[in-house]
């Protein structure tokens, strides 16, 4: 019987967001040595935040089905929570 060795295949990002999140994680430590592991989170959900909305602003009837961005009603249901439970 012969086995055939298979390379062990590397995850590497396909996209976009996951770029932006994987290298935030390889370079986690960096910005806990510089003291930035809080601003780097709020940098990294604004940013895919903007990227969602600028998605959207582009989609239109031509875009194919599998690359629509739905908005589950839960997190319409979410948002009105948080919006609304908001204190001054």
């Amino acid at each position: 019987m012969t086995e055939t060795k298979q390379k062990p295949n590397k995850i590497q990002p396909e996209n976009f967001p996951e770029r932006v999140v994987w290298y935030t994680m390889i370079w986690t430590y960096i910005w806990f040595l510089l003291g930035a592991t809080y601003i780097v989170g709020s940098v990294i959900g604004w940013i895919l935040f903007f990227y969602l909305v600028l998605k959207l602003w582009f989609q239109d009837e031509n875009t194919p089905p599998e690359e629509r961005i739905v908005i589950p009603w839960i997190t319409w249901v979410w948002l009105k929570g948080k919006i609304k439970n908001q204190k001054y």
